[in-house]
């Protein structure tokens, strides 16, 4: 059974330095273990151990990219159903303004019924304070459900990021009359444009992310590359420091020594 990678960082270290003693010289370099090779061990020790270090490094800038690229999805959302509701609630019974949103088989995930818009504020509704994962779930049980309308939450992050893009043009494709009345309730121009920066931010965000991801993954893998090419060195040393040990040392000294030099 392989050893954990303590005792095997312990291991080399006991090796390396301790190998170094005039004593176990005697031993180690008839079997190739002189000065020079001792120190390609310790060198691979501490190619494994930078990449280790690297490892984690990565480890944490991807865990607040992560974090960040939530927090711009998060608040990309919530203009999104906050537009939604604005629009649904205004224009319930005009389908074609519905469609031209692709509202018409959406359905809120509360069961509470609609209220006035309040985008000036943003005010959010019950679903827009679920997670993902909630969110998902509440729509799996909702009666709607399977009727055409498509969860955000459910879309890869490209086309969730090209529906926003497309629900806050349709402002814009809106007549001046329904545009005015629309800006009364907070979604003015400004408004608008604010909601697709955010967007813009998580698209940002979500390549970051996905940068810190791809580092992790290199970085565990050069990890794991150090990490068996000292494993070969050390099991190698091992192994012929224990047959010349039985060998060259007397019986009476020989588990002495090989603690010594951690074998």
């Amino acid at each position: 059974m392989a050893i954990s990678q303590r005792d095997l960082n312990v291991g080399v270290k006991t090796f390396v330095t301790n190998g170094q003693h005039p004593d176990c010289q005697g031993i180690l370099v008839p079997i190739g273990y002189d000065a020079e090779r001792l120190a390609a061990g310790e060198a691979l020790l501490e190619r494994w151990l930078r990449a280790k270090a690297t490892m984690k490094e990565r480890g944490k800038a991807q865990m607040l990219a992560t974090q960040a690229e939530q927090a711009a999805e998060r608040a990309a959302q919530l203009e999104a159903t906050a537009l939604r509701e604005a629009v649904r609630t205004l224009w319930m019974d005009d389908e074609s303004t519905l469609a031209l949103f692709d509202l018409v088989d959406y359905r809120r995930t509360s069961s509470r019924p609609a209220q006035r818009p309040n985008g000036a504020t943003g005010e959010s509704h019950d679903a827009d304070n679920l997670t993902p994962s909630e969110a998902t779930k509440k729509e799996d049980s909702s009666p709607t459900n399977g009727q055409g309308w498509v969860s955000d939450y459910r879309l890869r992050t490209p086309e969730r990021v090209a529906r926003w893009r497309v629900l806050l043009a349709m402002v814009d494709k809106l007549d001046e009359a329904k545009q005015a009345e629309l800006a009364t309730y907070g979604w003015d121009a400004a408004h608008v444009a604010r909601a697709l920066s955010l967007v813009e931010a998580y698209v940002l965000a979500d390549a970051v992310q996905q940068q810190k991801v791809k580092a992790v993954e290199a970085s565990r893998a050069a990890a794991k590359q150090a990490e068996q090419a000292l494993r070969r060195w050390y099991t190698q040393a091992g192994r012929l420091t224990r047959s010349a040990i039985k060998r060259r040392v007397p019986p009476e000294q020989q588990a002495y020594m090989r603690g010594l030099l951690g074998v």
